[in-house]
């Protein structure tokens, strides 16, 4: 959808056997056991809308997205790359609340307009002909929840990076970052406290988890910054093998699948062939195919000068390679031989 595929994490289908054994233990009825079921399909297909709000407002700021990643506890969007002014931050953050406010208001107006009211009762869900009204209530429900949720400012969830955001027009990226780290914190302990309180122990472990991932994220900047500032040709792999664009796929295929390798034509730079696009031969059992037939083709002047660093490298050309070659950016001397690649790192930036 939207050139963005959606996977599944294998996790995600314990939630179906985890609902089918409660329902065994408790004697529930079929009728619940298929209500449960619809409603987390139903409810994980907002989820997928709300990571597309991301990812298609990033795009416009010219960010791709890897892909979509299904987990019991939400979606993450791998973007390729990262927005660099608060500007685009605060809107791609904002963009997917606001696609669960939009699926919210549409629920309601489908139950307003058959003069059904938006609340719960006890007996309905025991009644079988409420089936795709309760349906509709339950989801009205979540999707107002999941927008009061995620604007809760704990970084790394959406309401965090809001925050950063607007931090961000006051102090620079690592600052806005710390002070939202610590807004976390307190947010993440209030939710240990009242979980472990009121034996709420799913909340409690979220609050663990969203404090471990603002962590990991202050610590990603903090390398991010240092590499940032240095040059290609200390980053760079130039241990990276090459083969020749005529070569059958089956050769390179006996090979490590997950190295990347420097496409050549007679010696000289033709292209890149990334780990993904052998996986995809690996999986067709293409032994006819040739290396051709699955590297990204790519002209000299397209390759980034070693003496450059990261952060001079445009924000459309780390996109273009982020979608045609898996982040893997051939980096080329200054007599234009292209020798060595390095390798842009996909972080889960939004949920």
């Amino acid at each position: 959808m939207f050139g963005i595929p959606v996977k599944i994490h294998w996790t995600f289908w314990l939630l179906g056997l985890v609902i089918t054994f409660d329902a065994w233990q408790e004697n529930q009825s079929m009728y619940v056991v298929g209500f449960s079921l619809a409603l987390i399909i139903l409810v994980f297909g907002c989820v997928v809308l709300h990571e597309f709000g991301h990812a298609l407002t990033a795009r416009k700021f010219g960010v791709g997205t890897q892909d979509i990643l299904l987990t019991p506890i939400g979606g993450i969007a791998r973007m390729m790359g990262n927005l660099r002014t608060p500007t685009a931050e605060l809107l791609v953050a904002i963009a997917g609340p606001m696609v669960n406010v939009v699926i919210a208001l549409l629920l309601y107006l489908i139950l307003e307009f058959g003069n059904i009211p938006t609340d719960i009762s006890d007996s309905e869900i025991s009644s079988l002909g409420s089936f795709s009204v309760l349906l509709l209530k339950y989801l009205f429900y979540i999707n107002k929840m999941l927008v009061l949720f995620n604007m809760i400012p704990a970084f790394p969830m959406d309401g965090g990076r809001v925050l950063r955001a607007l931090l961000g027009y006051a102090f620079n990226l690592k600052t806005a970052t710390n002070i939202a780290r610590w807004v976390s914190l307190v947010c993440c302990a209030g939710f240990v406290l009242y979980g472990l309180y009121y034996g709420q122990y799913t909340l409690a472990i979220i609050g663990l988890f969203i404090f471990s991932a603002a962590q990991q994220e202050y610590r990603s900047l903090e390398n991010e910054e240092k590499i940032t500032k240095t040059t290609l040709i200390k980053l760079a792999d130039y241990r990276v093998q090459k083969v020749e664009k005529n070569q059958p796929m089956y050769l390179v295929l006996n090979q490590n699948l997950e190295q990347p390798y420097i496409v050549e034509s007679e010696g000289k730079f033709w292209g890149i062939l990334s780990p993904k696009k052998l996986k995809e031969a690996k999986v067709a059992n293409d032994i006819y195919g040739t290396v051709e037939d699955y590297a990204q083709s790519l002209s000299v002047e397209m390759c980034v000068e070693a003496d450059k660093t990261i952060a001079d490298i445009p924000v459309d050309i780390l996109q273009f390679y982020g979608e045609k070659t898996d982040g893997i950016i051939p980096i080329k001397d200054i007599n234009g031989q292209v020798n060595g690649i390095i390798v842009t790192e996909i972080q889960p930036q939004f949920g």
